[in-house]
Order: C-alpha cells, then structure tokens, then sequence
C-alpha cells in the first residue's frame, strides 16, 4: 500500500463503511429511494481500471463498448443499499478498493480514477418470515460504472458504464451507443459525479 493510501486510511479510521461482501447479504426493509447506477454506457477503459478487469474477468461476454465483467464483484464490499420504488425492485451497492478507499475518506465527488461500483439489482419481494419486510426475489442485473476520467473524458461524465442482465448475464445493448441513454439519465447527478448513490457510513 502506497503512502498515499495509508494516510487516507488513516483518516478515515473514525468512520466505517457497511462491512460486508456481496455474498450471502440478505435486504431487510431499507427504504433509501436511489441507486447508484440507472442506466450503462462507455467506452473500452484503460489504466487502472484496465489492469483490474482482465485479471477478474471470466466467461461473460463482454459489454457492447468492450468492458469487461468484473467477475470479483461479489467479494467487493458493500457501499449503499438502494430500494427503487417505482420499479419495485432493490438493490446492492459495491466498491472496489479504490471506492471503498475513497467512499472512507469522503473522496467522491469526484471519485478517483480507478474507482469501480457496481449496481446488483433484484426484484423485490415480501419476507417469507415477515411480511411486513421487504427482501430480494429474483436477479435482475448487475451494472458497473468505471471512472476513468481520460479515457472517458468524450462522454463528458468521466465514467464508462456496462450491464449485464439476467442470470445468463447478457450483455446490455446493441452497439456502444447504448452509453448514451446513460449519460442522458445521469446528467441530473453530474453534481454527485454522475452518481445517484452516496456512500451509506455507519456510526
């Protein structure tokens, strides 16, 4: 870890983040109304996040503007927790290192290059136990945004998008244009960096 790094982590050694990985979490009635992520687009990005990619990435096919899956997410932590009303659907927020690093900090507006979150999105569902608890149904998607603000710096958010939907994780779009219906719903955030999510930071 670079010294960069540890002084950051230094800093930010009086908050804590939801402390958790994808695997195993289960939804219990969080009423936050965003997600980090509503929609995807981008082009094919490089350093850093490059270099994290091809060595995650496994059998899914890639995104129509060359991103690859990040096939580690599930062993990212936790960042939010969204519940999206309209849609009636709920949804986990994850980082990689560089977000959680940052989200620590209160490094996000921008983010750092780097940085990658990712949207896993169910359709929500009473609790078999309690009906008065919203829980998770069936997988929906999962989609990511990549800052990269050189890379991306044409879209003019500096974050390239990528989703993949249903269990077979198809690719979402028919061509790299797909990135445009993204920048299109984002841009109500731009103040947040194109983000709807906020990083959710326990006492």
């Amino acid at each position: 870890m670079g010294k960069l790094s540890r002084r950051i982590l230094a800093r930010s050694s009086r908050i804590a983040l939801l402390g958790f990985s994808l695997a195993g979490i289960s939804l219990a009635g969080f009423g936050l109304t965003g997600f980090g992520l509503a929609s995807c687009g981008g082009t094919t990005p490089t350093a850093p996040a490059q270099a994290q990619l091809r060595s995650s990435s496994g059998a899914v096919p890639r995104s129509p503007n060359g991103i690859e899956f990040p096939a580690k997410y599930k062993n990212w932590p936790v960042l939010s927790i969204g519940h999206r009303l309209d849609k009636r659907q709920v949804a986990v927020v994850v980082g990689n290192r560089t977000a959680v690093v940052a989200a620590r900090a209160g490094n996000t507006n921008p983010w750092p290059n780097g940085t990658i979150i990712g949207n896993v999105v169910y359709e929500q569902k009473t609790s078999d136990n309690l009906p008065t608890v919203i829980s998770t149904g069936s997988f929906v998607r999962a989609e990511f945004m990549f800052k990269d603000r050189e890379n991306y710096a044409s879209n003019r958010s500096g974050w390239g998008f990528a989703r993949w939907t249903g269990t077979a994780l198809t690719p979402y779009g028919n061509s790299e244009d797909f990135q445009d219906e993204c920048i299109k719903c984002h841009e109500k955030v731009s103040g947040n960096d194109w983000l709807f999510m906020k990083p959710t930071l326990l006492p």
